[in-house]
């Protein structure tokens, strides 16, 4: 439990509003006595284990100067996006777990409804199970053997509501974009395929990667290094006035 992220995301909330009402001298002490009982609960772990193990949780609210969010370029935003390209052929060289790491960890500050963030990706490094994998992929005929690896990206149907019907798709959809330029930003290639719903196939899948029935397969990625000439399609955008309407 110590480990357990939604529970020291909990504990870093209520944590965080028990400090806001002290600051502004509200008595909380009962509450942070039930609080403190409550985690002193669990054998073996004490409260001060608890909070220790929150402090990396962000919690509350903070203001950030203008100046610091922008002195970043968004050139180097505009320049990341502008130059990546789906890529359907790929160099020998290997993805290591730390690189995969360091793509996940940057996309997981995609943007998710409430920050539920439903998402999971599936991947393995394993030839062999990157070759079924490829079998079970709609849109890569062709090229299939050209692609090292894949990741399957999910939405977990249960984090949402009656009334969002198909927002896991939204938020699938928005993590699928971060990782793909997460990827590009590593030297890393990718190529977004479509899951259709309910393809042949699918049950295989899930089974195959551990994914459970509550998750929505969103799309699947195929990647790897890029090799030293790249390849890619000229594909030209719409004018701006096509994507934008200002009424």
């Amino acid at each position: 439990i110590i480990n357990n992220y939604p529970f020291l995301e909990c504990v870093s909330v209520i944590s965080c509003w028990l400090d806001i009402q002290e600051t502004a001298d509200v008595d909380v002490k009962l509450e942070r006595a039930r609080f403190e009982e409550q985690l002193n609960r669990f054998e073996g772990i004490e409260y001060s284990d608890f909070i220790k193990a929150a402090e990396d949780m962000v919690s509350g609210a903070s203001f950030i100067n203008k100046e610091y969010l922008l002195e970043k370029s968004h050139a180097q935003f505009a320049d990341l996006a502008k130059n990546r390209h789906s890529i359907r052929a790929f160099s020998n060289e290997e993805i290591t777990r730390e690189e995969l790491m360091r793509v996940i960890k940057t996309a997981s500050y995609a943007p998710s409804a409430c920050n539920r963030q439903p998402v999971k990706v599936y991947t393995s490094l394993d030839a062999d199970k990157n070759n079924t994998i490829s079998k079970y992929v709609p849109g890569n005929k062709g090229f299939e053997n050209d692609v090292p690896y894949y990741m399957i990206v999910t939405s977990n149907r249960e984090y949402f509501g009656n009334s969002e019907f198909c927002q896991w798709f939204v938020n699938g959809g928005i993590a699928l974009a971060y990782i793909t330029l997460s990827m590009f930003s590593e030297g890393i290639g990718s190529c977004i395929f479509q899951w259709p719903s309910n393809y042949p196939g699918e049950r295989e899948l899930k089974k195959l990667s551990g994914i459970s029935e509550a998750e929505s397969i969103c799309g699947i990625i195929g990647y790897g290094k890029l090799p030293e000439k790249v390849k890619v399609i000229g594909a030209c955008r719409k004018p701006v006035d096509d994507y934008l309407k200002i009424f």
